[in-house]
């Protein structure tokens, strides 16, 4: 049987190095250019890849963040030994999810759940993409236009929908099997 746990924190490693690798060879273009752009670097291709990044592994970043901040490394390049093992483990905790949803065992079923914190951190990623969602489209009304700059720009803008929707869309499937739970039981 397919081991997620396994898989996915060994391919999403390997692409996170490959932008990794990316992003630092980019870092070194905008150094050795200085001040020769006005506006600061062309998204495509120097910001490319910290995009992707972000987009993939938003949670590993939001735990990253602080620690990074605590060490003192204010760029992306200088957090990439805090990023990798984070990133690394996100998609570890993601695979063994799978892999222990992916068979129903009787204990999971009866076991408690915290529920209330359930519904605030659902109602949490719910608004949280709403108001991305919302930025993302103001954003679009006013400056979009049909060229990789602003497919990149916006996608800058929509990095923790993705995330968000998700971990609403299942932490509502856990309150509304609880409640049925709940409901048979009782």
């Amino acid at each position: 049987m397919l081991k997620w746990r396994v898989v996915l924190p060994c391919a999403q490693g390997i692409f996170a190095v490959i932008l990794l690798l990316w992003q630092v060879h980019n870092s070194k273009i905008i150094i050795a250019m200085g001040m020769a752009w006005d506006t600061g670097a062309p998204m495509w291709p120097f910001q490319t890849p910290e995009i992707l990044l972000r987009t993939i592994n938003m949670p590993a970043y939001l735990i990253t963040r602080p620690i990074a901040a605590a060490f003192g490394l204010q760029t992306a390049v200088a957090e990439i030994p805090i990023l990798l093992p984070s990133i690394v483990l996100l998609w570890f905790l993601v695979g063994r999810s799978i892999d222990i949803n992916a068979v129903p065992h009787q204990s999971q079923r009866s076991r408690k759940r915290p529920l209330g914190l359930f519904v605030l951190l659902a109602a949490l990623c719910v608004y949280v993409s709403v108001r991305v969602a919302s930025a993302g489209v103001m954003w679009w009304s006013e400056y979009g236009e049909m060229s990789l700059t602003s497919y990149l720009i916006l996608a800058r803008i929509l990095e923790p929908l993705p995330w968000c929707v998700v971990a609403s869309a299942l932490l509502i499937r856990i309150i509304i099997r609880s409640f049925h739970n709940a409901r048979r039981a009782g």
